[in-house]
């Protein structure tokens, strides 16, 4: 948030194959907040979307267009079932891919797996 005075609300819409956490907060001036798009596909393809962030209501909209490829199905994981298991056991762990070899379009940034978004 580059406002020195006032904080900026935000909030992102909903995208198959995709999460963002957070969907939504408040970022403090002088500020930032960094958010995690996760992609996570119930089908084999290549998925494009585009999550919009809507800005203090919708007064400002900034698209974010993100793009996954499922090639092949992974291993099941196994269930945590019992009495013993704890709320951490259910949590997945993040697969981070930063390096990613993205082709090359006529717009590549919207391929940015790491992006600063000024509000």
């Amino acid at each position: 948030n580059m406002n020195s005075d006032l904080p900026v609300f935000f909030e992102l819409n909903r995208v198959a194959h995709f999460t963002c956490k957070p969907a939504r907060g408040v970022i403090e001036p002088r500020a930032r907040s960094e958010l995690q798009l996760t992609f996570h596909p119930k089908q084999l393809g290549t998925f494009e979307n585009t999550f919009i962030v809507s800005v203090n209501g919708g007064i400002k909209k900034i698209p974010i267009m993100v793009m996954g490829n499922s090639s092949s199905i992974g291993e099941k994981a196994e269930r945590a079932s019992g009495i013993d298991v704890i709320k951490e056991d259910f949590k997945r762990q993040p697969n981070y891919n930063r390096n990613m070899n993205i082709p090359q379009r006529a717009a590549p940034q919207q391929h940015t797996v790491e992006t600063d978004v000024l509000l």
